[in-house]
């Protein structure tokens, strides 16, 4: 798997997000070129602007591999993270993030 597999994944994973009435974000997080967890975006049906999808992701990730060093890891997004998921994914160090969209300014 590469990290356009896993890009398009977040994308179904955007699709559903969408169709579940939030924001088209999807998110997953891989250690060793597996899949560890996947998320989607849930802040207008949690009515939680922090249930963004990358940090969605990044809990499950840290129950699962019952840390808090993702250094290991991988986070992939349909979405370039905000300065809110960025802080996490510095937090938790995760080593690498690839997004498909960069937002504009």
């Amino acid at each position: 798997m590469n990290d356009q597999f896993f890009i398009e994944r977040c994308s179904t994973l955007g699709k559903k997000a969408a169709n579940n009435g939030n924001a088209p974000v999807g998110a997953l997080i891989t250690a060793g070129n597996q899949i560890i967890c996947e998320a989607e975006e849930n802040s207008a049906v949690k009515r939680d602007v922090t249930c963004h999808a990358e940090l969605e992701a990044i809990r499950k990730a840290v129950i699962l591999l019952d840390s808090n060093d993702l250094s290991a890891c991988t986070l992939y997004t349909t979405h370039e993270p905000c300065v809110m998921c960025a802080y996490a994914i510095r937090y938790y160090r995760i080593q690498k993030v690839v997004y498909l969209s960069k937002v504009d300014n």
